[in-house]
């Protein structure tokens, strides 16, 4: 055989697999209808929903915030024995275990400030009640003590 009698046999056999490879992927029936419906078309996509507003604060941003919006909530996470010490007039008492366990009964409806001794149990706070959707969030960074540092008021006792 011949270069030329190789390459006729080889485009023979190609054009063979072709044609059954064509063949098997006929998607018609017996009576030459389509078994494979067209899908229907994919359902609209909604927005995704706005994410949750988390951020930490300074001491003096957090006084303004308490100044300038009458609807934040000041939650302090800290035992009952440290609100004794020092706490930020009307700030609410929600213990930090209440929150994680998911007894919190804060509305989702008002911004909340989250405060603790330096910052890290409110942070930690805040990603909990931001994954449970919780819109408006803030931590006091520093929490109690870079508050005291700034000079800004206290109340203490019971």
């Amino acid at each position: 055989m011949d270069y030329k009698s190789i390459r006729s046999w080889q485009q023979l056999v190609l054009i063979f697999f072709v044609m059954v490879l064509a063949g098997c992927s006929d998607e018609t029936g017996e009576q030459g209808q389509n078994t494979n419906p067209v899908p229907p078309p994919a359902p609209a996509v909604e927005a995704p929903a706005p994410e949750p507003h988390y951020i930490s604060v300074l001491p003096q941003e957090a006084y303004q915030l308490i100044q300038n919006n009458p609807e934040l909530i000041v939650v302090d996470v800290r035992t009952p024995e440290e609100r004794k010490e020092a706490r930020i007039k009307d700030s609410v008492a929600v213990s930090f275990m209440d929150i994680v366990k998911g007894d919190e009964t804060l509305p989702k409806d008002k911004p909340l400030l989250l405060v603790c001794a330096v910052g890290g149990r409110s942070y930690g706070a805040g990603l909990y009640l931001q994954k449970r959707g919780y819109p408006f969030l803030y931590n006091l960074r520093g929490g109690i003590m870079g508050w005291y540092k700034e000079g800004l008021p206290l109340v203490t006792g019971e």
